[in-house]
């Protein structure tokens, strides 16, 4: 892993929720961004509508404003309240977006950049040298967990407020929406996109990303806040209150179950009569409670704890057959699965008979410059 210190250092400075504001010279905002003019007045964002919702912005039912956990002299958009990147279609949660939970055959792109280095005054330099640094597409990761492109109405990438970005433009620049990780412990999430395209607003940091695909999107008025029924919407549209932390389990790409400490209980549990012993759960009793069958041949425990320890680690089949894990207490608020106990994950990735991805180490966020490699 190559030095990021300078830049990291600017990034902990940087306010997350700085509406229209680049980051510092020292970590320099993305010259492929467009501008950050505020949004066009006296129309909702294109790609929006001004009609009535469904679920649960229908004009009977108020859309879910907050929930116990926002900040109400905030608007419901406080950074504090999104530990990580979760991607929702239509309010449903469909996946996180980090480097050893993404799918493991998704594609990845490099992207010339410049990186500062550590000097003390009176130094000549060099004070940076060029890199590449690792960049995801966007339009890559919906398909890796099943959006159809096709069928987007808009992409809202959430800041302090929402990026816009309407179906049609999302598949016209697809091959450029693109996105990085940075923070000191490469969680935050970045997005990118040509100079080309025109977006209402950019932020230095995203929290969310909202996908509409059946439901209408909300609406956004003057100040680029969102409505639903002409009811100001403070959490994630169709949602609620984002939701945060927990063990993710994905079926063949797509998040199938979130297991919590709190919510544990009697379903799933392997040894309820045992009230002396340590509670054991089953990964695919849980999954079956929830109607979703899985013959797991293989799979792939992520490990997301800091920049040094994220990684993938390959599971063969009869350690994923039946896999059970515990909460131990002393785990702070961590689970062990199987019989080698593994701990310190965030997600498990099951892969049923023919949809297994070839096992590879996770690629370095960043390299050297090398102009005749960009794959």
């Amino acid at each position: 892993m190559l030095r990021r210190v300078p830049r990291l250092l600017a990034v902990l400075v940087i306010s997350l929720g700085c509406k229209g504001k680049a980051a510092p010279e020292t970590a320099p905002p993305p010259a492929n961004v467009a501008s950050t003019a505020a949004a066009p007045p006296a129309k909702p964002v294109p790609g929006t509508v001004d009609q009535k919702a469904t679920g649960s912005g229908s004009s009977a039912t108020p859309p879910v404003i907050h929930g116990d956990k926002w900040q109400d002299e905030d608007g419901g958009r406080n950074f504090a309240a999104f530990k990580e990147t979760w991607v929702y279609v239509d309010g449903v949660p469909k996946g996180v977006l980090l480097l050893p939970e993404l799918p493991a055959a998704m594609p990845h792109t490099w992207k010339d950049d410049v990186e500062g280095l550590d000097f003390h005054p009176g130094d000549k330099g060099p004070h940076d040298r060029k890199i590449q640094s690792l960049r995801w597409r966007l339009a890559d990761y919906f398909k890796s967990i099943g959006i159809d492109l096709a069928k987007i109405k808009v992409v809202y990438l959430h800041g302090s407020g929402y990026v816009a970005i309407p179906g049609p433009q999302f598949r016209k620049f697809a091959d450029g929406i693109q996105f990085d990780f940075t923070g000191n412990d490469m969680s935050k999430t970045r997005f990118y996109w040509p100079p080309t395209m025109k977006t209402n607003t950019m932020y230095d940091r995203y929290a969310a990303v909202s996908v509409f695909i059946d439901k209408p999107p909300v609406t956004l008025d003057v100040h680029n806040n969102p409505f639903i029924d002409g009811v100001e919407v403070n959490g994630i549209p169709y949602h609620g209150t984002p939701e945060r932390g927990g063990f993710r389990v994905y079926v063949d790409n797509k998040l199938a179950l979130v297991i919590k400490r709190n919510e544990l209980g009697m379903q799933g549990r392997m040894n309820p009569e045992d009230t002396t012993g340590e509670p054991r759960w089953s990964v695919q009793k849980l999954l079956a409670a929830r109607g979703i069958d899985v013959q797991p041949v293989a799979g792939d425990y992520a490990i997301s704890q800091n920049l040094m320890t994220q990684k993938r680690q390959r599971l063969d089949e009869a350690t994923v057959k039946d896999l059970e894990f515990t909460a131990p207490s002393n785990s702070s608020g961590g689970f062990a699965f199987g019989k080698d106990k593994l701990s310190g994950g965030c997600a498990l990735h099951l892969y049923s008979k023919g949809h297994v991805p070839a096992d590879q180490p996770l690629p370095p966020f960043e390299r050297l410059w090398d102009p005749k490699n960009k794959n």
